[in-house]
């Protein structure tokens, strides 16, 4: 009985440890792990959230406790003038009522997304996209429906 016991604690000590050193190897290979980030959205918002960082006219990104918060405008667009980090965050976005109280959205679709700069001509139709070293995090909040008929927000 001490045998079996033994061997599968055994058992599950390399699993943890396995699994401890691949998460390692991931984090470290993409820059670490940052702070989490907690976007707040005006009540009820639905659709696209960019976020733009690095942008001098903007202002840093709000510290509480752990957490780097950006306010989110009625329109979905946030910046802030802090470098974009290339670590790894966990997000969290909440509705901020009037009253400073939070509840949290339920459907957030996400992707980062580094956009050059370039002019497309579709359909008689011009698009512009942003500078070539701008780093843009793009969220959707909405059902997976509302996203498909959502248009892309780097097209203006």
């Amino acid at each position: 009985m001490k045998k079996v016991l033994y061997s599968l604690l055994l058992g599950i000590g390399g699993v943890a440890l396995l699994a401890t050193l691949l998460l390692t190897i991931y984090f470290t290979s993409t820059g670490g792990i940052g702070l989490p980030v907690r976007f707040e959205l005006p009540p009820g918002y639905k659709g696209w959230l960019v976020l733009k960082s690095d942008d001098p006219a903007c202002k840093p990104y709000q510290q509480q406790g752990m957490w780097l918060t950006v306010q989110v405008g009625n329109d979905g667009s946030a910046c802030v003038s802090d470098h974009r980090d290339p670590k790894w965050h966990f997000t969290h976005f909440v509705y901020l009522h009037p009253d400073g109280s939070t509840t949290k959205v339920q459907e957030v679709r996400g992707e980062r997304a580094h956009y050059s700069s370039a002019k497309e001509i579709l359909d008689g139709v011009t698009y512009y996209y942003s500078r070539s070293d701008d780093v843009v995090d793009a969220y959707f909040v909405g059902s997976e429906a509302e996203l498909k008929q959502s248009p892309s927000p780097f097209r203006r």
